[in-house]
Formats: structure tokens, C-alpha cells, sequence
């Protein structure tokens, strides 16, 4: 099911239990129970809203004019976390030559390591060298593979654990902070090619919230190597 169409079957539901329904396209005074509902777009991503409140976007968010160098990273360096994403950050089906930077949406681990508590808690064997899938070591830089590896499996193990609907992720996020520590790794929910046909869980949210104590609700991280519009052609 994607996000639409839950939102669809679930506005159904809310008509069907008689709640008010407010003037606007999709916008339903639901009840309470709603905060449950798996399906949701509006709360992380960007009305378009008037001219006045859209965000404004600077490169590498905002494609440059003429070819992408290896020095303008340093700008990538510097794009804070955001609550929500304009759409004009989401791919269009429409226009294939022009695919957005790649953002995730999730909490910074400032400490991945933290992840290997989780692992040695709920008792996941380490891989052996020959197990698992090759991951691409520019996008892990401060960590070994048997490590990360250890962390992946750690998300999966959690996954069953906390019993939640979509399994987190791990992928390596620009996060401006301290010199030299502006990468990161991330526990990640979604990212924004995949938002359109995927869901959020407002539980699973909630559920890893409470397990690793972050103080934040999730946000949106710039991806390291997907990092500036048409990234395939920079790396290339």
C-alpha cells in the first residue's frame, strides 16, 4: 500500500465515524487515534505554501550553474538538518534529468558504536568475512566492515524486537559540527526518492525514540556521496 492510498482508506475511516471534515484538499479533523496511523506526508515534507514562507534553497540543495567541482563540497559541509524538505527536493517522474540531492530522514548517531550494545543485548552473531553484501567504503569511512556490518544487522534484530513496521537503516550523513566530524552515520526512517511510495510510522517513531533516548523527533540529513543534484555525473 502506498502513502496515498492509506491516506485515502484512512480518510474513509474518519468520515465513516462522523469527524468534522474542514474545508481544504485532504484535511480531516481525525481522532486521536490518528497519531498512529502509519501513513503520513505533511509533517515531513514542505507545503509549497506562499513565497514568503518557502524555504530558500542554497547550493548544493539548489542546483549550480556550470559543472559541480571537488570544492564545492565543502559547502555540503555546512547544510543543516531540516525538519521538513520543499518538494522541489523530491525526484519527478516527469523530468529525469534533473534528480534532487539524496536526504534521509532519521537521527544523527553521534556514537554508532552505541549500536554495538544493541547487537551484544539482543545477542546477534557477528557476520563471517564472507557474509553479506558489499557496501561501498567511500560512504563509510571511520569504521570497519565486520563493525558495520554488526550495526546493520543490529537495526534488523531491533526491527523484530521492538515489532516495528519498516526496518531502519544505516547510511552515512553530512552533520555540521565540530572540525572534522562533519560526517555521520545515521539510523534512517526514509529517504526522498523513496517517501512517494514508501510510509513512516509515527509508532516506529515513537518506539525508537524511547530505545536510544533521542531528545529530537527524526530529520532530514544530506547524503554524503548523493550530496548535489545529478550526483551520478559528479562522481562519474
Amino acid at each position: 500500500m502506498t502513502i496515498l492510498q492509506g491516506v485515502e482508506d484512512y480518510q474513509m475511516n474518519a468520515l465513516r465515524n462522523q469527524k468534522h471534515v474542514l474545508k481544504g484538499r485532504f484535511i480531516y479533523k481525525f481522532r486521536q487515534s490518528a497519531n498512529d496511523h502509519p501513513f503520513f506526508r505533511t509533517t515531513i515534507m514542505a507545503d509549497p505554501g506562499t513565497p514568503e514562507t518557502k524555504p530558500k534553497l542554497e547550493f548544493p540543495l539548489f542546483p549550480k550553474e556550470g559543472p559541480t567541482l571537488k570544492s564545492d563540497m565543502k559547502k555540503a559541509h555546512l547544510v543543516k538538518p531540516m525538519a521538513r524538505i520543499p518538494s522541489v527536493l523530491l525526484p519527478s517522474e516527469k523530468n529525469s534529468t534533473a534528480r534532487p540531492p539524496k536526504l534521509h530522514y532519521g537521527w544523527a548517531m553521534h556514537d554508532p558504536y552505541r549500536l554495538l550494545e544493541v547487537a551484544r543485548a539482543l545477542n546477534v552473531p557477528p557476520r563471517k568475512r564472507y557474509e553479506g553484501y558489499v557496501r561501498d567504503e567511500r560512504t563509510h569511512t571511520r569504521a570497519c566492515m565486520t563493525d558495520i556490518w554488526m550495526w546493520i544487522d543490529a537495526l534488523g534484530a531491533l526491527t523484530k524486537e521492538l515489532e516495528l513496521r519498516a526496518k531502519p537503516y544505516l547510511v552515512e550523513v553530512f552533520c555540521p559540527g565540530k572540525p572534522g566530524e562533519e560526517r555521520v552515520d545515521m539510523i534512517a526512517l526514509i529517504d526522498n526518492y523513496t517517501l512517494k511510495d514508501g510510509f513512516v510510522s509515527r509508532s516506529d517513531i515513537q518506539k525508537l525514540k524511547a530505545y536510544f533516548g533521542f531528545e529530537s523527533d527524526p530529520l532530514w540529513y544530506l547524503d554524503t556521496y548523493h550530496w548535489c543534484w545529478n550526483s551520478e555525473s559528479y562522481w562519474s
